[in-house]
């Protein structure tokens, strides 16, 4: 469930700005919480700030986009299975 939810679209980068006044935001809390957020907010600060600073787990969305970190994540998860098989999840029609 949503524990905040905010919008601004003032601007190149208005998007980045506003989620970063959320984490650091201490009426927001996070901690002990699970934040997901889409492609545009998976950097080093961001992950820094809701994991070390704020307590919370992160979910980051890694793309083709992003080759040095997709590649990164490649490499760590190699050797683990997946939460589920590809087979087994329902196929859009």
């Amino acid at each position: 469930m949503p524990i905040a939810v905010a919008a601004t679209t003032v601007g190149k980068g208005g998007e980045v700005a506003c989620a970063r006044k959320l984490l650091h935001s201490d009426q927001v809390a996070l901690e002990n919480a699970t934040l997901i957020a889409d492609s545009l907010h998976t950097n080093a600060t961001n992950a820094d700030l809701i994991v070390s600073v704020r307590g919370a787990d992160y979910i980051a969305a890694i793309k083709d986009n992003q080759p040095t970190l997709h590649q990164l994540a490649q490499e760590q998860l190699a050797d683990t299975s997946p939460l589920f098989r590809v087979s087994s999840l329902p196929m859009a029609s």
